[in-house]
């Protein structure tokens, strides 16, 4: 089959054969024209080309082999690639605003020297809310376009929402559920106090740098405990670098 761009499709035009959204999926008949608003649907959700052998025509010209052939094929429907490509906005409009919520709090706690549970509590529950209905398009969103700046809250976000897909298939209770998304959301805390020119670093570190990266549970540790968070999460904060087999850090504990 021939590649089209859609923007080369006719308005009101009927393709001589079917037209393809992609190997599997028929989109138009020969005896379905093409729209101005079936384009423009097209292009809104990402489908620039289509596949077919056929031609534009100002009227439809079936013959018997055709229709049967037409018949004879499941149709998908393109309104669930369009529902599923809206699910996946979502999705990264959700995460973007999560990025920007913990970006904005955190500044908050430098001028106010404050951390308090409300907002992040809420915002966990806004995560399994959200978990329920967009799962798999929050678990595969792509951090290819993801600003280097960006890069730790980012990593703070994507841990917390995995940590929270996990807690909802173990069938945790949801005070487990909230106290496991808060110590995800605030296990790398204590990297606000480690220069970010080093844990940004792509050299090799020197010993007293590295000394300085395996602080920071200690550091967040230490920090959550003053603010009088719940001691299930500041004790996560301390052992979330802990190995099963005492090969983790800062205390080396089984």
């Amino acid at each position: 089959m021939k590649t089209v761009s859609v923007m080369n499709l006719p308005d009101n035009s009927y393709i001589s054969a079917p037209v393809f959204l992609d190997e599997k999926y028929i989109l138009l008949s020969p005896d379905v024209p093409v729209t101005a608003e079936l384009k423009k649907r097209l292009l809104d959700w990402g489908f620039s080309q289509v596949f077919t052998d056929g031609i534009p025509q100002e009227k439809p010209n079936l013959d018997g082999a055709d229709v049967a052939k037409i018949t004879d094929t499941p149709i998908p429907i393109l309104e669930k690639n369009i529902k599923e490509q809206e699910q996946r906005d979502e999705a990264v409009k959700f995460f973007k605003s999560l990025v920007s919520f913990f970006d904005g709090y955190m500044e908050k706690y430098k001028t106010k020297s404050e951390l308090r549970l409300e907002e992040p509590t809420e915002k966990v529950k806004d995560i399994l809310s959200m978990l329920r209905t967009h799962r798999r398009f929050l678990l595969s969103i792509p951090d290819s376009d993801e600003e280097p700046e960006k890069y730790l809250t980012s990593h703070i976000i994507r841990t917390t929402i995995i940590a929270l897909a996990l807690s909802e298939f173990l069938k945790f209770p949801p005070h487990k559920q909230i106290e496991l998304g808060l110590a995800a959301l605030f296990h790398e805390i204590g990297m606000t106090r480690i220069p970010e020119s080093i844990y940004m670093s792509n050299r090799p570190l020197s010993e007293k740098e590295r000394q300085a990266i395996t602080a920071h549970p200690i550091l967040g540790f230490k920090m959550l405990k003053e603010a009088n968070f719940p001691p299930s999460i500041y004790l996560a904060i301390l052992e979330h670098h802990e190995n099963i087999d005492g090969t983790g850090y800062p205390r080396r504990i089984t």
